[in-house]
């Protein structure tokens, strides 16, 4: 039966319509999903490697769900075949945008990679690409051969309000109080004392 010419219709035939009203529920579904695991305080599984792309274009509305507690930074050290030991490196020479500020990529790297286990593929080319540049004479900071990298964050509250602000400066050889030191990943012994060439 043909529609009432006075009755606005939407595009396309019935069957299309019915089916962008199921996509258009599936995906509002998926706009609160997260913000209310968040809200009742209930557990949430990470999506699988199908589901993760779609998962990033439904998080909109839990971006910002609450105010941050940390102050978060990403440092990276080496581990100096010379000395047996990890060393500060600059990470600056390395990741050349924004070198100074929070947009950094490697700010960004340490911000989403390290999570799952499948994120360790990044970690290891994160670690021959510091490696095999360190090892043209790029001035980081760190003298000699490295065997490998650490990555770490460094964890620090963000003042309650009225307090002092904490102005941000980046120094990747401030030292860093061991209880604000978080390790996100780091080159296994057996493989940074075969690089080094000892025991």
């Amino acid at each position: 039966m043909p529609a009432d010419p006075d009755v606005a219709t939407g595009p396309g035939p019935g069957w299309l319509r019915y089916a962008l009203v199921a996509v258009a529920i599936l995906y509002f579904w998926g706009l609160g999903r997260e913000s209310l695991h968040k809200l009742f305080g209930t557990p949430m599984d990470p999506p699988g490697k199908v589901l993760r792309p779609f998962n990033f274009f439904v998080q909109a509305s839990s971006l910002f769900p609450g105010a941050d507690a940390y102050s978060i930074e990403a440092r990276l050290e080496a581990w100096s075949c010379a000395s047996n030991s990890w060393v500060p490196l600059d990470p600056r020479p390395y990741f050349q945008i924004e070198t100074d500020d929070k947009e950094s990529r490697l700010q960004r790297l340490s911000y989403f990679y390290p999570r799952y286990p499948e994120d360790r593929v990044v970690m290891h080319a994160l670690d021959d690409y510091i490696r095999d540049k360190h090892a043209t004479g790029v001035d980081d900071g760190v003298t000699g051969t490295i065997g490998g990298i650490r990555l770490y964050k460094w964890e620090r509250k963000i003042p309650e309000p009225g307090e002092p602000a904490i102005h941000y400066e980046f120094d990747p050889f401030a030292p860093v109080p061991a209880n604000e030191h978080k390790d996100q990943f780091y080159t296994k012994l057996s493989d940074r004392k075969a690089r080094c060439g000892t025991r």
